[in-house]
């Protein structure tokens, strides 16, 4: 079956922030409205794989694959051979097969469905670890055989969105850059999670995850782009320091610091009102369509101040 509504923020992730009712909140272009998790934070076909030229894998080759680290090569021209063996396929049915023809619709089926399956391979590995952050319990961080899938996940959901990927292609760069970096970034999206998540793994030592714990009464929110970096302040210029914000329900936030632990590689900190309000507000300053949160009169707030 072709998955036409493709989701850009996980809708397990989502559904932490709704209510008995299955409902969260959202605040797009100025209006607040009620909806299911499984209804927002998607596109119809956005993740359908591109034809790439041989030009646009020779940008890959160049552009990406040749310098991320050398281990994590073959796995990434593993990807970008998966991926053109599918649509090469589907043009060649296209061209010369019958319209209609069964194959041509199990091809076309394969080139709108497969980075969404990869996603969802993701996800399923990575569940374990958001119910266990859920639950305050961050014990798997110090562990070796669990952290790597965690860090590539964390990366493939700060790659994965529409806002990154929209301000990624309004940048400047030099001549052409741009269709290449749109044609290929169904490739591109994952090599960059993917070196971004090894580094993360490979400096473990130097990172401290924090469990933080809202109890003051103001819901911590999210947005179409869940994962920040709050050391951002411009999109034209890379932060010097890390301190990754992933809000995963409206008491919990996680905190990776590019900060060696002092004790013990996993802390829990209490959050003060300010500190939430401070949290938020990077959440809305960040998002790219759309704000989610479990009370509509949070969201109310923000109007009125955005007014």
């Amino acid at each position: 079956m072709k998955i036409r509504g493709q989701h850009f923020v996980w809708r397990y992730y989502l559904q932490a922030w709704a209510d008995g009712a299955g409902v969260i909140h959202c605040l797009r272009d100025g209006k607040i409205f009620p909806v299911q998790p499984k209804d927002v934070a998607k596109e119809r076909d956005f993740y359908r794989l591109k034809s790439l030229t041989p030009e646009d894998i020779n940008f890959l080759e160049l552009f990406a694959i040749n310098v991320a680290p050398a281990h994590l090569q073959n796995a990434h021209r593993k990807l970008l051979a998966s991926f053109t063996t599918i649509t090469r396929l589907s043009d060649s049915a296209n061209s010369s097969l019958p319209e209609g023809h069964e194959l041509r619709r199990e091809l076309d089926i394969a080139v709108n469905n497969a980075e969404e399956m990869l996603h969802g391979r993701i996800e399923n590995v990575a569940q374990k670890y958001l119910d266990a952050l859920r639950n305050g319990d961050a014990s798997f961080f110090p562990d070796d055989r669990g952290l790597p899938n965690f860090m590539y996940f964390l990366s493939a959901q700060h790659f994965r969105t529409k806002g990154l990927k929209e301000k990624l292609f309004t940048k400047s760069y030099p001549l052409g850059t741009s269709a290449y970096l749109e044609k290929t970034w169904n490739v591109l999206s994952h090599i960059f999670a993917g070196n971004l998540g090894w580094s993360l793994y490979a400096e473990r030592k130097q990172h401290q995850l924090i469990i933080l714990e809202n109890d003051t009464g103001i819901p911590l929110l999210t947005a179409d782009q869940p994962t920040i970096n709050i050391h951002a302040t411009s999109d034209d210029q890379p932060p010097e320091r890390l301190a990754f914000y992933y809000p995963i329900s409206p008491r919990l936030a996680m905190l990776l610091l590019d900060e060696p632990p002092q004790d013990q590689p996993t802390l829990r900190r209490q959050l003060t009102a300010e500190e939430v309000d401070a949290y938020n507000q990077g959440m809305v300053e960040r998002s790219y369509e759309m704000v989610f949160s479990a009370d509509r009169q949070q969201l109310e707030s923000i109007q009125r101040k955005a007014g």
